[in-house]
């Protein structure tokens, strides 16, 4: 399912990946913005976001799934590490 929607001038697709997941891509012009979540920083508490851009959507879909596996293997290990 994928809702196009348009916010300040640029047009985003909104694409169901899950609840959990925190991240998107959006076209700027000519390009694909790409935005991961990756947690909170602990020192200041505030948000942590991975962002890159390409100008073609499957590189960006690239990027984004590249992202989401290493975060998850970053979640799996530190879980480990509190066993």
């Amino acid at each position: 399912m994928t809702a196009a929607m348009t916010a300040r001038g640029a047009s985003f697709a909104v694409m169901a990946r899950g609840d959990t997941d925190m991240s998107q891509i959006r076209q700027r012009g000519n390009s694909y913005q790409v935005t991961v979540y990756a947690g909170v920083d602990p020192v200041t508490g505030k948000r942590r976001y991975l962002t890159d851009s390409s100008t073609e959507l499957a590189e960006a879909k690239r990027i984004r799934t590249a992202w989401m596996s290493m975060k998850c293997r970053a979640e799996m290990a530190r879980r480990s590490e509190r066993l």
